[in-house]
């Protein structure tokens, strides 16, 4: 039986003490699914990112993040959760990389968009 990578998965959290709360509840479940956490920045199958929209800068921040992810892990799954994936969905969707094979969903409360070409 050929053994199987266990999926990569990073976070990355923007704001208040509700996101770090929410962040470290999402890392949990990946993690009790089989995903093994590994550090931002290193090549990932999947990228969890809490925005804000509050704390000065932020919504520019998400969006570096979001690109830099799709620079260093091309397939990477992207999920962006928080204020910012509420009020900046239609800007978020237009990142390049966004396209194509890549699927974006954005999560929102009661509600998930599914973003593909």
């Amino acid at each position: 039986m050929p053994l199987t990578q266990q999926p990569r998965v990073a976070f990355s959290t923007i704001g208040c003490r509700l996101n770090q709360a929410e962040t470290a509840l999402l890392k949990d479940g990946f993690r009790r699914r089989g995903f093994m956490p590994v550090e931002y920045g290193q090549d990932t199958d999947v990228l969890v990112l809490n925005s804000c929209t509050v704390t000065e800068g932020a919504e520019a921040e998400c969006r570096r993040l979001v690109r830099q992810t799709l620079r260093q892990s091309p397939l990477a799954f992207v999920a962006v959760t928080g204020c910012y994936a509420q009020t900046g969905f239609d800007v978020l969707r237009q990142i390049e990389g966004i396209t194509g094979k890549k699927i974006l969903f954005f999560l929102r409360p009661l509600k998930i968009n599914k973003v593909s070409s």
